[in-house]
């Protein structure tokens, strides 16, 4: 391996590195990068996740490798959401295996060393609405809030819940954990998702959690 390559692996910031990034710390013509990157991956030290994004392997001081960071290197601009959101904020008991995020770019899913990664296409207009920004040690990533997650859900996979309980009794989500969280989110949404399905029943969850007030 390259000496000096692999000193700018060592010191590179993150645990995850792209294939134009690498390009922009070789030397040398093109054949001699892809050469250069091809061993790297041959001895371990680059491990390919997709066609040109790469986890750094075996060399220290590099920070712990977190799937929702990853998620949204691999493919972006994305934010977590769908059952890994509601999974993170303790909507719904389950664990998930799949990290699941929302995307403004086409649905795609990948099949990785280190887990699998979807993406569901939602409405550029609402990208940032009801997303927070996370930071978690060395971590940096974007997460929606549960209602943003159940809106992508009705979006994206067609849901046709009529009330809040049938929501509650397909997803097993508590009572304790919805009545109360975030009624101003749940009612912005309601007003401002560009898609009319997931606004009305928005709508409707909104008017009966106030009722439970």
């Amino acid at each position: 391996m390259n000496s000096n390559f692999l000193q700018q692996l060592i010191t590179w910031p993150n645990y995850f590195i792209s294939g134009s990034e690498l390009r922009s710390i070789l030397p040398g013509t093109e054949d001699a990068r892809k050469a250069i990157i091809k061993r790297a991956v041959h001895e371990g030290y680059l491990q390919r996740l997709r066609r040109d994004y790469y986890l750094i392997r075996q060399l220290p001081n590099k920070p712990m490798l977190n799937t929702f960071e990853l998620a949204q290197f691999i493919y972006g601009p994305s934010y977590i959401s769908f059952e890994s959101a509601l999974s993170y904020h303790g909507w719904i008991p389950e664990r998930v295996t799949v990290t699941c995020s929302a995307t403004v770019k086409q649905t795609k899913s990948f099949n990785t060393p280190v887990g699998e990664f979807s993406f569901e296409k939602t409405p550029n207009d609402s990208f940032k609405l009801g997303v927070s920004y996370i930071r978690e040690e060395s971590a940096r990533y974007l997460m929606a809030y549960p209602w943003k997650a159940i809106a992508d859900m009705i979006y994206c996979r067609k849901k046709t819940w009529s009330t809040v309980n049938d929501l509650m009794l397909d997803l097993r989500i508590e009572e304790d954990s919805i009545k109360n969280h975030k009624l101003d989110l749940l009612a912005e949404l309601s007003n401002e998702y560009p898609h009319e399905l997931t606004k009305k029943t928005l709508y409707v969850f909104f008017k009966e959690l106030i009722q439970w007030q």
